[in-house]
């Protein structure tokens, strides 16, 4: 078995100057209004009084590492567009099955080890089951929460406020706040206004990723498409 970290890759650039003005361009349409300066005031402006649809003009996509966990939680959110790896389709036997390391269990050796032997007993058990002649989408049936999934996923900008009101909460699950904060505040660097007044956890940002999400996002225009 292989332990790794989640994390978000970006397929394509974001240009948040661009992005507000097309939100800007949009927008006026509603007030038959001429543009007036730099786009940040009508966009702060939309943005406080709610006139979120102005939003969905703008959509960003990005690929997701993640567990199964994080997965049904995710696509729960149903303005968006979704590419998921199929257990039904995709064959691990024969290679080491990976697994997200739950961020939360890092600081009880006790816990961590239970984890770890639990995802040893699945490999095992998943390739027994291969090695019988079971196909992928029979032996999947014994693959656990933990398992490392990629997600491609596309979301336009209401939508990815409302998530992150959500996942970024004191409330949400550990593992989908571990992605989702940092998320949040690559965009709110990325992209100006959009996002300056969503909050997020910051006693668990703090504790479980020292206060740098950097790790977790891969944006390297090697990578684009």
């Amino acid at each position: 078995m292989k332990i790794i970290k989640p994390g978000i890759m970006f397929i394509e650039d974001i240009d948040g100057d661009y992005i507000l003005r097309k939100i800007e361009k949009m927008g006026r349409i509603c007030y038959q209004s001429e543009p007036k300066g730099e786009p940040e005031k009508f966009v702060r402006n939309l943005v406080k009084r709610g006139h979120d649809s102005v939003l969905e003009h703008v959509q960003l996509s990005f690929i997701v590492t993640t567990d199964r966990g994080v997965l049904a939680e995710w696509t729960r959110h149903r303005k968006a567009s979704y590419s998921v790896e199929s257990t039904r389709y995709c064959n691990y036997g024969g290679n080491e099955i990976e697994f997200i390391e739950p961020i939360e269990m890092k600081d009880s050796d006790q816990l961590y080890a239970l984890w770890v032997n639990s995802c040893q007993d699945v490999e095992e058990r998943y390739n027994d089951m291969i090695d019988a002649g079971a196909k992928p989408q029979e032996a999947r049936s014994v693959l656990d929460m933990s398992l490392r999934t990629m997600m491609g996923i596309s979301m336009n900008l209401r939508s990815l406020r409302n998530f992150f009101r959500l996942r970024c909460d004191k409330a949400a699950h550990p593992h989908i706040k571990e992605l989702a904060i940092p998320l949040l505040l690559f965009f709110k660097e990325r992209i100006p206004v959009v996002f300056d007044d969503i909050g997020y956890d910051e006693e668990f940002y703090e504790k479980y990723m020292k206060g740098s999400y950097k790790e977790y996002i891969i944006y390297d225009k090697e990578n684009f498409i």
